[in-house]
């Protein structure tokens, strides 16, 4: 996959090949263009459109890879998504994580994706007032997982 600058670690990595567990640390995290780029690429963008619609996401979806520049040609941004629908989504993988049986995800996928997330680094809105170190905040209390993107210049 080639590398794609702008958000992420890995275009600062030596490594040029890492596992999808590493890939999926690093989008999870830090929303790793290249990562997301690497991932698309093993799983397909309409295996991640058919498992958002799976979770309830009709509006919320990939439509595109992580590009360094859009053209005309290019759609005009990479995803979509709406405040309902992110939340539901997060809801659906706080309950399924904690046991409880959910249409389109399964408990111990869940808890997979709940420790991927744990290691988000962006704690620069909701999860400011909490005083968590943005590093080292896993174990810690409250226990928290967040993900966070941007528009543009907009973070969301």
């Amino acid at each position: 996959v080639p590398a794609v600058a702008d958000s992420g670690l890995w275009q600062f990595l030596a490594q040029d090949t890492l596992t999808a567990g590493d890939l999926c640390v690093l989008v999870a995290a830090l929303s790793d263009n290249w990562a997301t780029n690497a991932l698309l690429d093993a799983v397909s963008l309409e295996a991640v459109q058919e498992r958002a619609i799976g979770m309830g996401a009709r509006a919320s979806t990939m439509l595109d890879r992580i590009r360094d520049k859009r053209g005309p040609a290019d759609l005009p941004a990479p995803s979509v998504g709406t405040a309902p629908e992110l939340a539901a989504v997060a809801a659906l993988i706080h309950r399924a994580a904690r046991g409880d049986r959910c249409e389109g995800l399964s408990a111990s996928g869940a808890r997979l994706l709940t420790d991927w997330l744990t290691n988000g680094v962006d704690l620069s809105m909701v999860a400011a007032p909490f005083g968590l170190d943005p590093l080292a905040h896993r174990g810690d209390e409250p226990f928290l997982w967040s993900k966070t993107g941007k528009i543009g210049r907009a973070h969301v």
